[in-house]
């Protein structure tokens, strides 16, 4: 009777804490690679560039480190999600060749 208590006790305070847990929310805008964000492919992306992003134009200030106006791909792999391949120009990124 006591182990069937526990059990009751422990399964109801298991289901409270993940009722409570916080819901995971998309984010607004995905994270793109770099070359798809560089419309005019010339290696660098400027701030017209992501209009349709506002994730990465509220950050694009903070981003840009050299105050150019533009992200190289180096200052776009600071960006929050970008993992190190998609943050390449398109100059950079291997297609597979043909056998």
């Amino acid at each position: 009777m006591k182990a069937a208590i526990a059990l009751t006790l422990s399964l109801g305070l298991a289901g409270a804490a993940l009722a409570q847990a916080p819901a995971v929310t998309a984010p607004a805008h995905p994270v793109q690679d770099f070359a798809s964000i560089d419309a005019n492919k010339d290696g660098k992306i400027s701030l017209s560039e992501v209009d349709s992003n506002g994730s990465l134009k509220s950050e694009f200030a903070s981003l840009d480190a050299d105050r150019d106006t533009y992200l190289t791909p180096t200052e776009y792999s600071k960006y929050k999600g970008v993992k190190p391949d998609m943050a390449k120009p398109k100059s950079e990124i291997e297609t597979p060749k043909a056998e």
